[in-house]
């Protein structure tokens, strides 16, 4: 889970390191990267390592590590969110054409 700007550094030059052997993955981890940073210039961390859940019996709720299934989720919101930057992008750059 990434939950601050150190954790984003981490796994940005594990990423980039990995994909510098193909130039062009290796752009692409770099743009990536960038749109992320984006992300999260835009929304904030999530709490540091441990958060409140709420139970039945606890309605003010437990604190707990993050899941694998948290952290996987918040990698495709972070997807999901560059993928809709880049599709507004690509409709603002389409020229509009008149018919005659």
């Amino acid at each position: 889970m990434i939950c601050s700007w150190k954790d984003f550094e981490e796994w940005r030059h594990a990423s980039i390191e990995y994909h510098r052997r193909n130039e062009y993955r290796y752009m692409n981890a770099l743009n990536y990267f960038e749109y992320a940073r984006r992300y999260f210039d835009c929304h904030e961390f999530p709490e540091a390592t441990t958060r409140n859940k709420p139970t039945k019996t606890n309605p003010l709720g437990t604190v707990r590590n993050w899941t694998q299934k948290e952290s996987k989720e918040q990698l495709k919101e972070i997807s999901d969110w560059i993928h809709e930057q880049k599709a507004t992008k690509k409709t603002k750059r389409k020229k509009v054409t008149k018919k005659k």
